[in-house]
């Protein structure tokens, strides 16, 4: 029932046509899925995808990759995906995510999260590596166009996220 309201949740929001995506997304990672719930419906999710950032110098740090942030249409503005950011907050690792808009951002600054920018190409610097069942959902799904975009990022200590790579945008 849960899984089924997530993928309402998930089709509402970003309108992907991709059923094939929507069916990997939901078996390779749905231990990593998160919600919240109000009157056992779900209102708000998101996965938090595992992977490493490997730093230049070579030190690597588990992080999570925030995908498919997602409320009710309804709901926004009530506090509910800010709630469900500070629980997986709580786990201690550093969070990273691809605003779906430019509209976003100013929502994950007021949660704390900084900007940066990231290539889809390899540039020399930091590079994150899906890990776990984001790692068998990431294969074949490398981003083919090249460029920067915009990211964002959160973690109790500073990190390098200058000229990071992240090919696996899956927007």
């Amino acid at each position: 029932m849960r899984e089924q309201q997530c993928r309402k949740l998930y089709r509402e929001a970003f309108a992907d046509p991709d059923t094939a995506f929507e069916d990997r997304l939901f078996s390779s990672c749905r231990r990593y899925l998160r919600t919240v719930e109000e009157g056992g419906e779900v209102v708000s999710m998101l996965f938090a995808l595992p992977c490493k950032v490997r730093q230049k110098s070579g030190e690597e740090a588990p992080a999570f990759y925030v995908y498919a942030a997602a409320t009710q249409r309804q709901k926004r503005g009530q506090g509910w995906m800010s709630r469900l950011l500070e629980e997986v907050k709580k786990e201690g690792v550093p969070l990273f995510l691809v605003p779906a808009s430019e509209a976003l951002i100013g929502f994950y600054k007021r949660a704390g999260f900084r900007v940066f920018e990231a290539s889809v190409l390899p540039v020399g610097g930091t590079e994150v590596i899906p890990t776990g069942g984001f790692a068998e959902l990431a294969q074949g799904e490398k981003e083919t166009r090249g460029g920067f975009f915009t990211a964002m990022w959160y973690a109790e200590k500073e990190m390098n996220w200058e000229k990071t790579t992240f090919p696996y945008r899956m927007q």
